[in-house]
């Protein structure tokens, strides 16, 4: 049994010893790509009821530049087009928690209540 064990072992593995692959590091300083993008022909909206239809939004490193409807993308910019898609502002704060009010009371007692008190 160990012979036949040993017969596979040697079948499997290789004779010499494996080397991986290496990559040798650059030889100079890379150049600091700056990344720039431009969103275009999306709806923005500024404020509620207010909205910027086929808009560009210019993004310098994931930073906004500038936002407008008369914007031209300028020259090396990655375009990136949203037709049909709506951009909103980042006022949306996952880590606020506000009090349900009169929500929960609904759920607690509500048709279906099923709120784990």
């Amino acid at each position: 049994m160990t012979r036949i064990l040993a017969s596979l072992l040697a079948l499997l593995l290789p004779a010499g010893p494996v080397m991986a692959q290496s990559v040798p590091p650059p030889d100079d300083i890379r150049a600091v790509e700056i990344r720039r993008d431009a969103l275009v022909n999306a709806t923005v909206v500024t404020r509620p009821g207010e909205t910027l239809e086929g808009a560009t939004i210019l993004l310098r490193d994931g930073l906004v530049e500038a936002v407008g409807s008369d914007l031209e993308t300028p020259v090396g910019y990655r375009v990136h087009d949203l037709s049909g898609l709506h951009v909103y502002p980042g006022f949306i704060d996952a880590g606020v928690s506000a009090p349900a009010g009169d929500a929960l009371q609904g759920a607690q007692s509500g048709r279906g209540a099923h709120w784990s008190p």
